[in-house]
């Protein structure tokens, strides 16, 4: 099954026309979460990372929609990837801080608490973004889709590149009002086939990548040379992806 995800993307004729499967998100989340990777570091002076936008689509069980854009959680910031905090009431957060409403206990980057997760070769990042409230009767909420980008970032000549990936991603989190870390897509089997807006794009379930966690992950090709134009995935209803004839009654 190393390649059956990378195979079943490709059945995919026309994702503009294939309805979404939205995932559900257990539970009251407060908070959406992914763990990104640059499978290449080394093919540029900066870390393309830095440089990535992600947005994603809340839909509400009533149909209402949220669009939200996940910000990078600073490396120094994250204890073990496991534990993050509420911001203490006695803090005033910065500005970056503010639409989050939530900042990671800090430790220092050379700290033995640090050095299992800025040590990783390439590292992973955290983005994470808060979910806004919505009325009782609009829950369980659903993930409908998620839009990446990679923007122009700087050359070491002065000039500015553009670029495709590839990137991984890893367990897609929500937290509660109680913190608590949940992995709700960890890519780990084929249960969700993720389809993409164009045919320039992929995304591929494997095995041969680095993981956050568990044995897979998925590799993102964004396809759009323009870093204005961004990659959307969405989870497709598998029933409509593949249809076998009957066979005749031997």
């Amino acid at each position: 099954d190393d390649y059956i995800g990378y195979v079943l993307g490709q059945l995919i004729v026309d994702p503009e026309q294939l309805p979404v499967s939205a995932i559900p998100l257990p539970g009251k989340p407060t908070h959406l979460g992914i763990w990104v990777a640059d499978p290449l570091p080394e093919r540029t002076v900066v870390d393309i990372l830095e440089y990535i936008n992600i947005r994603t689509k809340i839909q509400s069980s009533e149909g209402e929609i949220s669009i939200i854009d996940l910000e990078l959680i600073p490396t120094e910031l994250i204890i073990d990837g496991e534990s993050p905090y509420l911001l203490e009431p006695e803090n005033e957060p910065t500005d970056w801080y503010q639409f989050l409403s939530i900042v990671f206990n800090e430790i220092s980057p050379t700290s033995d608490e640090s050095v299992g997760l800025i040590s990783q070769e390439p590292p992973w990042r955290y983005f994470e973004a808060q979910i806004p409230d919505f009325a009782e009767q609009g829950y369980p909420l659903s993930l409908h889709s998620m839009w990446i980008k990679i923007r122009r970032f700087p050359t070491e000549s002065g000039s500015y590149l553009t670029s495709q990936g590839p990137l991984i991603i890893d367990d897609l989190s929500i937290r509660d009002s109680d913190q608590k870390l949940n992995v709700f897509e960890g890519f780990e089997e084929l249960a969700t086939i993720w389809q993409t807006d164009s045919k320039l794009s992929l995304a591929s379930y494997s095995k041969h990548d680095i993981t956050h966690s568990g044995e897979a992950s998925m590799r993102l090709f964004l396809g759009s040379p323009s870093s204005s134009n961004w990659m959307v995935m969405s989870p497709a209803q598998l029933r409509d992806l593949i249809s076998f004839p009957s066979l005749p009654a031997q």
